[in-house]
């Protein structure tokens, strides 16, 4: 469903906090291209999310795995990116 796929990504982006930041910076080795499809992937520490509920990206060893599948179109390079980077975008700022 989409509102729990919409709950998913806002709870991911609230976990990892500042750290987006660092998802984005390695879109281009995140995102990969597999049988027409388009994957962004992500690692956390599995010891600190199980432990702590605390989500800590890695780049190996114990580890969960996430991998999320892009519904883009054209499908092309130029399209996943730019929807990660939406995905992962700050949320704006309500004025009062």
């Amino acid at each position: 469903k989409e509102s729990e796929q919409n709950d998913l990504l806002k709870r991911l982006k609230a976990g990892l906090g500042s750290h987006v930041k660092d998802l984005v910076a390695q879109l281009d080795s995140r995102l990969h291209e597999e049988e027409g499809e388009w994957n962004f992937y992500l690692r956390l520490d599995k010891k600190e999310y199980v432990s702590n509920r605390k989500m800590v990206l890695t780049d190996g060893g114990n580890c969960l795995h996430v991998r999320l599948t892009l519904a883009v179109f054209p499908m092309k390079r130029e399209a996943a990116n730019v929807l990660v980077r939406k995905l992962f975008a700050p949320a704006p700022k309500k004025s009062i």
